[in-house]
């Protein structure tokens, strides 16, 4: 038997970030964790399919979301929780969210996107004690507690293959890549991207590589790792910053972004953060790369590591 105060987990399968943040809870030795796994409802035949399709679209109702609460309310339905964390609540049923609220005494949701990338994570507000998410924007439009991102390194590899590198989902923004590379070929520099497609691509820029399978979140740090800067994109109407910002700064590699937010960060330092105002219309001065990096004072950029980042949103 155990006292640990009981928690259940829940987060999507995204790039392996679920087991990261798991496995950090895990390591705080302080909670008995219960996992709600995040598989969909499969449908059982083309009927259900059919049914869920029509449903969605007279209805605005997901056949796939209330079953899988159905399934996730049968299989909770003896136990009660001290915590819960939920990532992506959009992902769950209205249902499931009320029943939560009533075998939890402290129910907490992240929000990983904004609510507009999102608006099907408006309806879940209500069903949460303690909000949190990273978009400044939400958090005082929606009265939701700010916690950035994190990094989880916990070693610096000071060594690399690439001056320039980026990893991403391909989306509107590789047009914005491409200008950063167009840019950057006057500076004789080693550049790499790689570009996750789910479909096949043709070759549009001589530095970027499509591939076409999941990278997990680890991989995606080896990228990081192996460049001295690393080039982050923001997303459209996103106020804040995302995963990337804090690899490099945990990495202690430089950074190009589009992201202007970034001023407004305490590790923000315009020797290691080069901020692109008018993708347009913009240089970036040779000195950025040919001057090292610039340590950050530690009891700031500690602050952004994993394990703060799960204790700040635990002692709410």
């Amino acid at each position: 038997m155990t006292n640990k105060p009981k928690l259940l987990f829940f987060a999507p399968n995204h790039f392996g970030i679920d087991k990261i943040i798991y496995q950090n809870l895990v390591s705080l030795d302080a909670y008995d964790i219960t996992v709600l796994d995040d598989k969909q409802y499969r449908y059982k035949n083309i009927f259900e399919r059919i049914y869920n399709q029509f449903y969605k679209f007279f209805f605005k109702k997901n056949f796939k979301k209330i079953y899988k609460g159905k399934r996730d309310i049968n299989i909770l339905k003896n136990k009660t929780f001290d915590i819960s964390i939920v990532i992506r609540p959009d992902l769950l049923s209205n249902d499931f969210l009320a029943f939560l609220n009533k075998i939890t005494k402290k129910n907490i949701v992240i929000y990983w996107d904004s609510m507009e990338k999102i608006p099907d994570q408006l309806r879940t507000i209500e069903y949460f004690n303690y909000h949190y998410s990273f978009d400044f924007k939400d958090c005082a439009k929606y009265n939701l507690k700010l916690n950035t991102n994190f990094y989880i390194n916990d070693e610096i590899n000071p060594n690399s293959d690439f001056d320039v590198f980026y990893f991403g989902s391909l989306d509107n923004r590789i047009s914005d890549l491409q200008k950063i590379f167009d840019k950057l070929e006057q500076y004789n520099l080693k550049i790499k991207s790689k570009i996750y497609s789910k479909k096949k691509q043709k070759e549009i820029h001589q530095y970027i590589e499509f591939i076409y399978e999941e990278v997990n979140f680890k991989d995606c740090y080896k990228f990081s790792e192996n460049t001295k800067v690393v080039v982050d994109l923001v997303h459209k109407n996103q106020i804040g910053l995302s995963m990337r910002p804090f690899e490099a700064l945990g990495l202690k590699r430089k950074l190009i972004t589009t992201n202007t937010s970034i001023k407004d960060y305490d590790f923000y330092n315009p020797n290691n953060i080069f901020i692109i105002e008018d993708i347009n219309n913009f240089d970036i001065p040779t000195s950025f790369f040919e001057s090292e990096y610039e340590d950050i004072e530690q009891n700031i950029s500690s602050k952004y590591h994993i394990k703060p980042w799960l204790e700040n949103i635990l002692k709410t």
